[in-house]
């Protein structure tokens, strides 16, 4: 005590012993050691801060400390409900030594080693109140030390939220507010599902967390475009009600929901023109559903009620070519079944169609076969289908002769119409034996 040893007190197997101190004593330090195993045991010496005339500890509390050195996110005593583990502090234990009568008592910190654990009691959405522990105890600086807690997602925000630590069996309760309020929208990825059908509604799927268990807003905006306004390309088609607890039923997307860390909600191009990548924006309304509360370090706002990321794509649909086989003068459409087998076989469905069902008799005149062959190839073509033509002798020149006098009108995605042409050198004719009205000539560029 005071510099010098006191005594040395033998107890047996006693757990607890008295022994009298020189006065006045104000610091003791000491050190216990026990013999198991026939081994002794000892402790590191503690410093004890000893008020004269008196050694009962009157009060003990958790403290805010006061610090000059400290890490630039300190002091804060703001926790955000996102289950992330954050850190809150500097704090230390103070105690309280019951003064001579009439005086009053000493208090000063203690080493923070003495703190058993520390809890938070939070409220969830639901009402119910509970405890949370804290992760772990950090020694910053001498007596003082930070706390980290993480603050499940279901937490209700606000100011005054009790925090405790239990010192020698003693339960102390801190001075002043720790705040949780509501974490930013996170999302981690986007899923896109295709269509029922061509140019159809699609789901899109928003994983992430902090979004919130009412439905609030989904945009989708042209990619890299900010601020994140809605495009006329696309309806979002969410749940129906955003004050259902189940956020209820819209008719047009019975399938769509949103939960805290999912969102299902349907996109439904405006026509089959859209093309492109789109960016997702979320709103929420905060872990309550009434109204987002934001907060942060120092009391600065520095959560968001929006999350902007990823994306998805309408890709521009692949241009089909549809082949029409034409056969020869004497054969029929059977004639160019290999051929039709052939290419069918041999090129991308999802790119080409072959047809091979023109026939004409031998007879007709190229130019009426320029005619009945327009007429087939429009009523087997979509719009914005590519038409290519394989053909043999006589149905060559049929092709020739429909596209010299554009004969062929096809649709077009715009919804118009376009006239196909021809140019080739030179002059074709053809006369038959057997029918010697059926010629051709004078096909120029």
């Amino acid at each position: 005590a005071n510099g010098t040893d006191a005594m040395a007190v033998y107890n047996g197997t006693s757990q607890s012993f008295f022994m009298g101190l020189p006065s006045p004593t104000q610091n003791i330090y000491m050190t216990l050691r026990s013999k198991i195993g026939e081994a002794w045991q000892s402790s590191g010496a503690k410093l004890y801060k000893i008020q004269p005339n008196s050694t009962n500890v009157v009060s003990t509390s958790l403290v805010k400390s006061t610090f000059t050195n400290y890490p630039p996110s300190f002091p804060s005593y703001y926790l955000p409900n996102n289950s992330i583990s954050t850190e809150i502090g500097p704090f230390h234990i103070e105690q309280c030594l019951a003064g001579p009568p009439g005086s009053p008592g000493i208090c000063q910190p203690v080493d923070y080693s003495i703190v058993a654990w520390c809890t938070l009691n939070v409220q969830k959405v639901e009402g119910a109140y509970y405890d949370i522990f804290a992760e772990n105890i950090r020694q910053i600086e001498g007596p003082d030390f930070a706390l980290s807690f993480s603050i499940p997602t279901n937490t209700q925000p606000g100011f005054n939220t009790i925090l405790s630590c239990v010192v020698g069996g003693q339960t102390t309760t801190s001075v002043g507010q720790v705040n949780i309020y509501d974490a930013s929208p996170n999302i981690t990825y986007i899923e896109q599902f295709d269509p029922d059908f061509p140019d159809g509604p699609f789901k899109v799927s928003v994983y992430g967390s902090n979004f919130g268990n009412k439905r609030n807003g989904l945009t989708a905006c042209a990619t890299n475009t900010n601020p994140c306004n809605q495009t006329s390309d696309l309806t979002v088609c969410l749940p129906g009600n955003s004050q259902d607890p189940f956020n209820g039923v819209n008719l047009t997307c019975p399938g769509a929901r949103w939960t805290d860390t999912q969102i299902d909600a349907y996109m439904i191009p405006a026509n089959s023109n859209v093309v492109g990548v789109y960016d997702v924006q979320i709103t929420t309304l905060g872990v309550n559903g009434s109204a987002f509360q934001p907060g942060g370090p120092g009391g600065q706002s520095t959560s968001v009620p929006t999350a902007k990321k990823g994306s998805f794509e309408i890709a521009a649909k692949p241009v089909l070519t549809k082949i029409f086989i034409i056969h020869g003068l004497g054969d029929t459409n059977l004639s160019m079944q290999p051929i039709a087998l052939n290419l069918t076989a041999g090129l991308d469905p999802g790119k080409f169609v072959v047809d091979a069902d023109f026939n004409f008799p031998e007879c007709l005149e190229i130019e009426e076969g320029g005619k009945k062959l327009a007429k087939h190839v429009r009523e087997r073509i979509a719009a914005g289908q590519r038409v290519a033509f394989v053909t043999h002798s006589m149905g060559g020149l049929m092709v020739r002769s429909m596209l010299a006098k554009s004969l062929l009108v096809v649709p077009r995605l715009d919804g118009r119409t376009s006239k196909t042409s021809s140019c080739w050198a030179g002059n074709s004719w053809y006369t038959s034996p057997r029918c010697p009205n059926v010629a051709a000539s004078g096909f120029c560029r």
